[in-house]
């Protein structure tokens, strides 16, 4: 079989394109993007990283980390004062030393109109402690365009797991009237 030299280096430049078409399709997302995430993180990552943030520092006693995760409407609407009480009883209220999470159900609810989003998370999780086990519900609007103070935790909502599981017929606050800490005893 005879192959012309035109032929040949036709071929010849198809395979260089391939392979470099290919080789860099191995390249990682970081170099290729810039850093932006192509493959955002799911929303059972996102409610476990939300819930990490609120329970470390309320494992350290962190009383201003836990204040500064809330929402600057939240903190006016249930004033500084009220709320810095309400996480000052979370502190107390949640004993231990975390060893194990358990996801629940996260919903993410997106709302976009003409390029104008809110996002708003609600999270539900379990955490045994070595001292315990407890049950949260939290929501936290990670987007607000149209008002930026938001922008934060709305409410954070916590109870013993043996409160959840005998109290019959049990339901936690309803997250578009209560804002700030609720904690059932």
């Amino acid at each position: 079989m005879k192959v012309s030299m035109k032929k040949a280096g036709s071929l010849f430049s198809i395979i260089l394109i391939s392979m470099t078409l290919l080789m860099s399709g191995c390249q990682s997302q970081d170099d290729s993007m810039d850093g932006f995430a192509i493959f955002p993180k799911s929303n059972t990552e996102k409610g476990k990283e939300y819930v990490d943030i609120v329970f470390n520092a309320v494992s350290e006693g962190d009383e201003d980390a836990v204040f500064d995760l809330f929402s600057d409407k939240v903190k006016e609407e249930v004033g500084e004062e009220e709320l810095r009480s309400q996480i000052e009883e979370l502190i107390r209220f949640y004993q231990g030393t975390e060893i194990l999470s358990k996801a629940g159900a996260v919903e993410e609810n997106t709302h976009n109109e003409y390029g104008v989003k809110r996002i708003k998370m609600k999270v539900l999780y379990g955490i045994e402690t070595d001292n315990g086990d407890y049950e949260i519900a939290l929501t936290y609007v990670a987007r607000a365009d149209e008002d930026p103070e938001e922008e934060g935790f709305e409410c954070i909502q916590i109870a013993e797991k043996e409160t959840v599981e005998e109290t019959e017929g049990f339901l936690w606050a309803d997250y578009e009237i209560y804002h700030g800490v609720i904690i059932f005893e």
